[in-house]
């Protein structure tokens, strides 16, 4: 015997009642109204058998009920009373019908709602079982017509025999799959809300988790600015005083001054390091200040030139800017921009073999400049392209190459934050062995951004 869910069940039965009301409305009918309307029609054939059915139906209906509503009271399993009730009541049907004259007419349908109604209760059993009262009982009637009423036994009511044995067998089936359909509804609706409140019970817990990383990230930021506010100051007084001793001290060996040398540059790169982290936080947290104004971009690109030429000299690098004819104003961030210059020319110049070269040269392009700065490095790989414009990423191919390239991996990353600012692009293209190209564009002669507060 298979049993569904409770709940489940109890949505089939409320249709199994409903489908018995229905009978027991179809009953009265047929008692009271059809005999005196329409005698014709149906003949009542033993009042006194019919009066006791009435009252065996009324009476197990009622006992049936009573018992069914006090298991379901205790929480018990009620399905057997069930059971139990539906074929009572399909033999008492075939006794009703057999009280009233033409049993195989109209009044046939009766025996599908039974059937029906077993079907609901989904245990396969059952129908079969109604299907096989109901076979009988249409298969003595028929007799009984065939043999006491002497209708002939010809081809047409032989015929309408053999559908109606044939329409009970496809009720049961129809109803067995009807309530199937019912359940599998059912549970795909309690899968739908089931997920419904999973995504909402995620989404909930997503937005929670979404609200505590804000605040963690702000709070990153506070501590990110707070601390480089106060690093920076005795940064720079400790590489003031370096700077002092190692170009005003007397008498220092060579070792001392190595040793001053390298705290001095390690002072350096903190510096940069504080004010670059100091940047990504403003960037981030949407509080970088952008000054628009006309400038002239080659008269910055050759200022920047001109400044990183010395360290370029210390390695003998060729840095050089190819001239241009056409006038360069742009709407920006002078000094951010510079940052941008810095950032890519200084980057090539830690690349850039001694005696290597480095090229500064301008394109147009309809409404855009584009500032190319080029190298004849080592290049980069294919495969680290799509990581250098990341927070802390590192040029170079080995643990030993990025010892000795030191800086804070920060630079490209916020050049990239500058350039989008000013609704520009950056990107670089790249030959392992040959050299590095990277590009950044700007807009020309109108204003495209509006200053973040």
């Amino acid at each position: 015997m298979r049993i569904i869910k409770s709940e489940k069940i109890e949505k089939l039965r409320e249709l199994s009642s409903s489908s018995k009301i229905g009978i027991q409305i179809i009953w009265v009918i047929t008692l009271i109204i059809i005999p005196n309307v329409f005698p014709g029609i149906i003949k009542v054939r033993n009042y006194s058998s019919l009066a006791v059915n009435i009252f065996l139906g009324l009476g197990t209906s009622i006992f049936y009920e009573i018992v069914k509503n006090k298991l379901k009271r205790e929480q018990k399993n009620y399905i057997g009373i069930v059971h139990l009730q539906i074929l009572t009541s399909v033999i008492l049907l075939g006794w009703f019908l057999h009280a009233l004259d033409k049993i195989n007419g109209p009044f046939f349908i009766v025996y599908l709602l039974m059937i029906m109604e077993s079907a609901l209760n989904l245990n396969t059993r059952l129908p079969d079982i109604v299907v096989g009262i109901a076979g009988l009982y249409t298969t003595l009637e028929f007799i009984y017509l065939v043999t006491v009423k002497e209708i002939p036994l010809d081809l047409l009511n032989s015929l309408q025999f053999f559908i109606r044995l044939v329409s009970l067998v496809f009720m049961r089936s129809y109803g067995l799959s009807l309530a199937q359909r019912i359940v599998s509804e059912q549970e795909s609706k309690e899968k739908l809300q089931e997920s419904t409140e999973r995504l909402q019970e995620a989404t909930t817990e997503l937005q929670k988790a979404n609200s505590r990383l804000k605040e963690l990230s702000l709070l990153k930021d506070e501590f990110v600015s707070i601390a480089s506010h106060e690093l920076r100051t005795p940064m720079t007084a400790i590489k003031s005083y370096l700077w002092l001793v190692l170009n005003r001290a007397k008498n220092l060996d060579e070792k001392t001054k190595k040793h001053l040398q390298i705290a001095y540059e390690s002072t350096e790169r903190t510096i940069t390091l504080v004010k670059d982290m100091l940047t990504v936080s403003r960037i981030e947290g949407n509080r970088l200040d952008v000054n628009f104004s006309a400038f002239d971009l080659k008269e910055l690109a050759s200022q920047m030139v001109e400044e990183l030429k010395i360290k370029a000299n210390e390695k003998k690098i060729k840095l050089a800017l190819r001239p241009f004819s056409e006038d360069l104003v742009i709407n920006g961030d002078k000094d951010k921009i510079g940052e941008v210059f810095q950032n890519i020319i200084g980057n090539a110049l830690k690349f850039t073999p001694d005696e290597g070269n480095i090229e500064v040269y301008f394109q147009k392009r309809d409404k855009m400049v584009e500032v190319n700065i080029s190298d004849n490095g080592p290049g980069i790989p294919k495969k680290d392209i799509s990581r250098l414009f990341q927070k802390f990423s590192r040029l170079g191919n080995s643990l030993s190459e990025m010892a000795e390239t030191p800086g804070t991996g920060l630079g490209l990353y916020i050049a990239k934050q500058i350039v989008g600012l000013h609704k520009g692009k950056i990107w670089v293209e790249s030959i392992v062995g040959k050299g590095s190209t990277f590009t950044f564009s700007l807009p020309l002669g109108e204003r495209t951004y509006v200053r973040r507060e």
